[in-house]
C-alpha cells in the first residue's frame, strides 16, 4: 500500500498559502482565524 502523504505536495500547498497570506494577511488572517501563525 503506498503512503498516501506526500511531503512535497504538502510543503508546496503551504507554500502557496504563505504567499498568498503574505499578500492580503489581514484578510487571511480574519478568515482562517489564524493570527498567531503569521
Amino acid at each position: 500500500m503506498e503512503n498516501t502523504y506526500h511531503p512535497k505536495k504538502y510543503l508546496l500547498a503551504i507554500n502557496i498559502f504563505n504567499s498568498y497570506a503574505s499578500r492580503c494577511p489581514d484578510m487571511v488572517k480574519g478568515f482562517f482565524g489564524i493570527d498567531t501563525l503569521f
